[in-house]
Formats: C-alpha cells, sequence, structure tokens
C-alpha cells in the first residue's frame, strides 16, 4: 500500500531521488504477495499496528510528516529515524471501550540515529476467535467480554548514505486474547530523499510471519508507504504546511486516501499555534473523512491533540500527546 504525508518546518536541500527507493519497491512487492490471500480475513493483529500511532498524523488524515524530527518516525517511517530527537508520550480512547498509548524517544548514535518506541492496546473483544476480531477503530468502541490486550516493542536505526536517508525498525509484537498468547517479530524498512522543496519516501511496514492461536491464524498489517511532504515559506505571522495526496494499499487490496494541511502562528518568537485539517477516504463505510487538531509548541515542548467523529455511531475519538524536542 501506499501512503503520502505531511511535511515540516525544517529546510530541505535538493538532492536527486536514488535507486534504493526502486529496489525497496521491488523487495515488498515480492514480500507482500504471497501474504494477500491470508490477508483476506476479517481482521489482522495486533490491531494497534493499524492505529494512528501519532497525534499529528492523526490529525493530518493519517498524512505522517514526512519532513519531520520526531521520535515518532520509528512508528511510520524508519528513515525519518535519522536526524530525529526527543521524545514523546500519547494517549487516545474510544469511549469506555478501548484506550491506547505510544511511547517513543530518539538520539544521535554511532553517526546516525537511534530511536526506541512502545505501543499499546487494552479493548474488550466480542470473541475469543482471533478470525472474529475487528478490523476497525469502529469496533473498540463497544466493550466486550473478553479481555484483550496488545504491546508493540520498536527499536530502529536511521542513517543517511550518498544523499539518501535510510532506516530499518525492528519490531516485537504481542497479543493476548482471552487465555490465549502469541508473539512474533517483523521488520519495517524505508528510504528518503529530498527533491526540491519536498522530501520523499519510500516504506514497507510490518514484514514478518502471521501470529498463530489455537483458534486460527491471523496476518499482521503489511503495507507499502509512499511518502511526500513539505513546507512553503513563511506567510506573514503564519507557518503554511501541506500535505500531498494519501495514497494507502494495504496488503489486503483496500485503497484509503488522504491528505493534510497544518497553519501555524507564532505571535511571539518560540511560542507557536497550530491548527491541523486532514481528509482521507473509509474503505470500511464508518467514520467521518475528516480529522482535526490542534498543538501548541513552546521552545522545546509539544502539546497536541486529534481528533476524529464516528457519526453512524455517534461517537467520536481523541488523542492526546506531550512531547520535548
Amino acid at each position: 500500500m501506499v501512503i503520502v504525508a505531511t511535511g515540516s518546518m525544517a529546510h530541505l536541500k535538493r538532492r536527486p531521488i536514488m535507486r534504493p527507493l526502486s529496489r525497496l519497491t521491488l523487495f515488498t512487492a515480492a514480500t507482500l504477495a504471497p501474504a494477500s490471500a491470508a490477508a483476506q480475513a476479517p481482521g489482522h493483529v495486533p490491531l494497534v499496528l493499524g492505529l494512528p500511532a501519532s497525534t499529528r498524523a492523526m490529525a493530518l488524515g493519517e498524512a505522517y510528516p514526512m519532513a519531520g524530527r520526531s521520535s515518532d518516525a520509528v512508528f511510520y517511517q524508519p528513515a525519518l529515524v535519522g536526524g530525529a530527537s526527543g521524545f514523546g508520550l500519547d494517549v487516545q480512547t474510544w469511549g469506555a471501550g478501548a484506550s491506547a498509548a505510544s511511547a517513543s524517544a530518539a538520539m544521535a548514535w554511532f553517526g546516525g540515529s537511534v530511536a526506541v518506541g512502545l505501543q499499546t492496546l487494552q479493548y474488550g473483544a466480542t470473541a475469543a476467535d482471533v478470525e472474529e476480531l475487528p478490523g476497525g477503530q469502529d469496533a473498540l468502541f463497544q466493550l466486550g467480554p473478553v479481555p484483550a490486550s496488545e504491546r508493540v516493542a520498536s527499536v530502529g536505526f536511521g542513517w543517511r548514505m550518498l544523499g539518501v536517508r535510510m532506516g530499518v525498525v525492528g519490531k516485537l509484537v504481542e497479543e493476548h486474547v482471552s487465555d490465549e498468547r502469541d508473539a512474533t517479530g517483523a521488520v519495517d524498512l524505508g528510504v528518503a530523499t529530498s527533491v526540491g522543496p519536498v522530501t520523499v519516501g519510500l516504506t514497507a511496514q510490518n514484514l514478518g510471519p502471521d501470529m498463530g492461536f489455537a483458534s486460527g491464524t491471523a496476518p499482521l498489517p503489511r503495507r507499502i508507504t509512499l511518502g511526500v511532504g513539505g513546507y512553503t515559506r513563511p506567510v506573514g505571522p503564519l507557518d503554511v504546511g501541506f500535505a500531498g495526496a494519501a495514497v494507502t494499499r494495504r496488503a489486503d487490496g483496500k485503497v484509503v486516501a488522504g491528505a493534510g494541511l497544518e497553519v501555524g502562528y507564532w505571535p511571539i518568537i518560540g511560542r507557536t499555534f497550530v491548527a491541523r485539517v486532514g481528509v482521507r477516504s473509509v474503505p470500511e463505510g464508518v467514520g467521518s473523512p475528516f480529522t482535526f487538531g490542534f498543538a501548541y509548541q513552546g521552545d522545546n515542548l509539544v502539546l497536541q491533540t486529534a481528533y476524529e467523529r464516528y457519526a453512524d455511531l455517534g461517537e467520536a475519538t481523541w488523542r492526546f500527546g506531550v512531547g520535548w524536542r
């Protein structure tokens, strides 16, 4: 699958697109091809790998800021781990039915950058059969009788070579459903480069074996992501950020498209207020195509929130984040 994400306020130098992008495309296409049949199951596990992992990205229609340098790049684009720093903590709730949290940190290391991340999700499933687990966020608003919990631990390294940013992330994935438990490993691969004022990147995520339970097997949410994003010049007291169209082709053949825009206002240097809006298609037919969010950036401190409405259910989900750059 393919995603195009937003940009950041960082200045970008002009560099050519190089062959690692095409090589990664061929490798990931071959990896995903035999998995497509298994991915026709009603859902995948762990569910947390299909949920937002960044408050900023959620507000921008799940279009991750491709030119960003945040530690949560470990959840989206391994190549962006190179140059990332700081740490962040995000939480999200779906009514009384479920809650998720993610934490990440990054720092310079051995000529590149290393990042670590942890994602967790707790919810009540309606059945212990993994083949009947929900496939979208809408099901998380309903608290089922079967306790389920998920954890994903990630470690990534990003570096730059010949003008191209590269990265790899290794994951340990764990799923608990009632009395059943399974764990597996997965890998994310990514490359990115600058083309004029934008950053272009390609990512393959969740490359690993299916998880097995007594009630059946379930595939990881494998996907391929193509991201493009950048920032315009400041317009008066404003910084206007844009996202290209976000097009996601998942291993099950479904396509999701989205885009995002954010506008920052800085009345005082070092104090910025940011408004964000995103739009995306929802192939499951549940949930609003629009997402919104706000942020405050004060020196190195970042406070942010994102909102998504599920009108068909009369519900909404909020995500809150705090970070240090």
